[in-house]
């Protein structure tokens, strides 16, 4: 993403008007398609989310929120049912000394706990990264390690927290909150039981073998899904312009009009079109008598600086002239495509354990890998788009 001026009022018309956002038209256009393109279309979805929860600070955002839910219950909510029909609830008895001493326990043993088991973790991390070449980040989220981090860091927050004010709080909070932290410990120990497991399972060549198909297949159809996106993009946002009464580029034709350029300063990538403030920009840069053409346009088009985009006839009395008009706001530019950059650097992966597998003579892991292979090429030819 480009943090500019220009991105920001296109976020927000198309928060203001989704229904006239390129990438939402196209979107929905997809999911009401042939099966074979919704499937694809869902696949990338389930993929997004995906991404989406598995990002450092979504996890960390959740982790938190749960811990601070859990402080407000015990601060407002009393747990005691005795002289109630609940009475039997009160299974786990806590006098004001014990439940100080409990938080103050609890904080020493978890922090002790967490030390111990994160410097074996690491320790773990580093052997499996120089066995297998795996890069860190794939390591980490195959291991749930942001999710462990989190939970035991916030943990270890709170515990640290409730020892300050342990002094201060009222005798009923004091014992829901020690026992809340008492719960605390056994979801790190949880936590970090499944780290220990999931790294254990690394060291089987098999389980990584099917994290690199799982990658690679997993960005190989998002990048097919890209194929279907830009195609019907392209024909949603010809559609819009043909109806505005403009004509597509021809250079036989249309070669001595005046040009009309972005005010991009390097070259960037379109990400998404707003088509109220596009439908404005045309109206500004020429009147209805004028011939109007336009440059195709699509998701993920590449605009070289100060790219071409529209064209007009001027008067003819005028000189054909390049206009440098603001249309920027229409446009949502981001520097990369992200989508390209992940299936090429889990096939550069893959393509580095083949040539590993042969230098070691491994022929059964070298099977493994090139199975993989044939299944991504597979899989791209039955479910990628058709030519026109």
């Amino acid at each position: 993403m480009v943090i500019s001026l220009s991105n920001l009022i296109n976020r927000i018309f198309t928060i203001l008007t989704p229904h006239r956002s390129l990438r939402i038209l196209t979107f929905v256009s997809l999911t009401r398609s042939d099966a074979k393109v919704r499937s694809v279309s869902w696949i990338f979805i389930k993929n997004r989310i995906q991404d989406f929860v598995n990002r450092p600070y979504f996890i960390f955002g959740a982790t938190l929120t749960s811990i601070v839910v859990i402080s407000y219950v015990s601060f407002r909510f009393s747990f005691d049912f005795s002289g109630t029909p609940w009475s039997w609830l009160n299974i786990i008895e806590l006098s004001e000394e014990s439940s100080k001493e409990l938080i103050s326990e609890n904080l020493s043993n978890t922090g002790a706990i967490v030390a111990l088991s994160f410097v074996v973790i690491g320790f773990l991390f580093e052997i499996i990264k120089e066995r297998t070449g795996r890069n860190l980040e794939e390591l980490v989220r195959a291991t749930y390690l942001y999710l462990g981090l989190s939970v035991t860091l916030i943990s270890l927050s709170y515990m640290v927290l409730l020892n300050l004010i342990k002094n201060s709080i009222s005798l009923q909070s004091l014992k829901n909150l020690s026992i809340s932290s008492s719960y605390l410990v056994l979801v790190v120990l949880i936590m970090i039981g499944i780290q220990f497991a999931s790294l254990i399972k690394l060291f089987n060549s098999k389980t990584l073998s099917d994290l690199s198909k799982y990658s690679i297949i997993r960005s190989g159809l998002n990048v097919i899904f890209q194929e279907y996106y830009i195609k019907k993009s392209k024909s949603i946002m010809n559609q819009f312009l043909l109806s505005k009464g403009l004509h597509q580029f021809n250079y036989i034709n249309h070669a001595n009009l005046n040009r009309i350029t972005l005010t991009n300063n390097r070259d960037l990538y379109c990400s998404d079109i707003n088509l109220i403030l596009l439908n404005w920009t045309i109206k500004s840069f020429s009147s209805d008598n004028n011939e109007k053409v336009f440059q195709e346009l699509y998701i993920n088009k590449f605009l070289p600086r100060n790219a071409e985009v529209f064209f007009y006839a001027g008067n003819q009395n005028t000189n054909l002239s390049i206009t440098t008009l603001t249309i920027s706001p229409s446009f949502y530019l981001q520097k990369t495509l992200t989508s390209d950059q992940r299936f090429a650097s889990e096939r550069e992966k893959l393509r580095n354990m083949v040539i590993r597998a042969a230098e070691l003579g491994d022929q059964e892991e070298l099977a493994r890998q090139l199975d993989i292979f044939q299944n991504l090429y597979s899989i791209y030819f039955q479910t990628r788009p058709a030519n026109d």
